[in-house]
């Protein structure tokens, strides 16, 4: 899931991305998020999260659009 969202973030034009309480600075999960490149490379899912959606153009630019995915 985590690479879904930041493959998504990264061609929505992020300049990068952040996680928060992630404490193994030795994860190659960083190295992932980080290399959008990379991203498309490996396997990725993406899950639909109920919750306000009238936020997503405060959260990500162009967010509604993913909805219309």
């Amino acid at each position: 899931m985590w690479r879904g969202e930041a493959l998504d973030a990264w061609e929505a034009g992020v300049s990068g991305i952040y996680t928060f309480n992630r404490f193994d600075p030795t994860s190659p999960l960083f190295r992932e998020l980080g290399d959008p490149k990379l991203l498309r490379t490996l396997p990725h899912r993406y899950e639909d999260k109920p919750g306000d959606r009238g936020h997503l153009r405060y959260w990500l630019r162009g967010g509604e659009a993913f909805l219309l995915r």
